[in-house]
C-alpha cells in the first residue's frame, strides 16, 4: 500500500517519514503503464486503465487490493480498490478486456508493482 503514497521526511524523527497524499491518478498511470510494458501487458486493453483522484489519504484504508471481475454483459475488469475498516471500498481505478488471461496477468503485475 505504501507505493500508492507519496511520503515525506518527519524533521523531528531523522529517518522516519508520513504518507501525505495518495499518488495523483497520473502518477499511477504512468506507473502501471510502465509496469506493464515491461512485461509486455499494455495492448490487450479495450478501455485504458482508469484511475480516479483521491483528495487525501483516508486513515480507515485496511488494505489495497487488485482483482479481476466478469463484467455483466462481456468481458472482464480489473480493478484497483481500498478496502476501509467501515467495511466498504473504494475503487481506485479499472481496465476492461475481452481476454480472461490478460486480464489475470495484468492483476497479478499490478499486484506485483505495487507489494500487494
Amino acid at each position: 500500500m505504501d507505493k500508492l503514497m507519496v511520503f515525506e521526511p518527519v524533521p523531528e524523527k531523522p529517518g522516519s517519514s508520513r504518507p501525505v497524499r495518495w499518488k495523483t491518478p497520473d502518477e499511477l498511470h504512468k506507473e502501471i503503464k510502465g509496469a506493464l510494458q515491461a512485461k509486455g501487458l499494455d495492448d490487450k486493453f479495450e478501455y485504458e486503465i482508469r484511475l480516479k483522484d483521491i483528495p487525501c489519504v483516508p486513515l480507515n484504508v485496511w488494505r489495497v487490493v487488485v482483482f479481476v471481475t466478469q463484467g455483466t454483459s462481456e468481458g472482464w475488469y480489473i480493478h484497483l480498490a481500498a478496502l476501509l475498516h467501515t467495511h466498504t471500498w473504494l475503487d481506485l481505478g479499472f481496465g476492461k478486456t475481452f481476454n480472461r488471461d490478460f486480464a489475470w496477468a495484468v492483476a497479478k503485475a499490478i499486484a506485483e508493482h505495487f507489494d500487494l
